[in-house]
């Protein structure tokens, strides 16, 4: 019985230390945050107190390299917010604002302001390996003045 109970302690302890709060891909400056997220990750902001998890790519039509578009396209992404104190919230940020679509360059959260500054891979025209890479999120977060 007692090895049941540290076999257990230990696996606890284990996860534990894999815990998605997580600071990893987070650099903080003096009036903003920086962070990257892959596709379905979430991390912990210390500092602001609030979970953020890259919930999905909503949409990528931007324009693929070497191909000449009409229209630049699009990358949205549903990020999920949620204070230490607040329930979640839903927030989609984007390279362009759509308001039609929903779509904004920032979102306000919790007196700060989530702006996307990169989506990768950037499309490529007929790239498989590229297409099938986890898709990366480039945030600021900067508190609302």
């Amino acid at each position: 019985m007692f090895r049941f109970f540290l076999l257990f302690v230990t696996a606890m302890l284990l996860l534990a230390c894999r815990s998605p709060r997580s600071t990893t891909g987070v650099v903080s400056t003096k009036d903003s945050t920086m962070l990257v997220l892959e596709e379905g990750q979430n991390l912990f902001l210390e500092r602001e107190q609030i979970n953020l998890t890259f919930a999905r790519l909503l949409e990528d039509s931007r324009c693929p390299e070497g191909v000449q578009c009409v229209w630049a396209g699009v990358a949205a992404a549903e990020l999920t917010a949620m204070g230490t104190f607040t329930r979640p919230q839903t927030l989609v940020v984007a390279t362009a604002d759509l308001p039609d679509k929903g779509y904004a360059k920032a979102a306000v959260f919790h007196r700060y302001t989530f702006r996307l500054t990169a989506l990768t891979p950037y499309p490529a025209q007929g790239d498989p390996e590229r297409a099938a890479q986890k898709r990366k999120i480039k945030l600021t977060v900067k508190a609302v003045k």
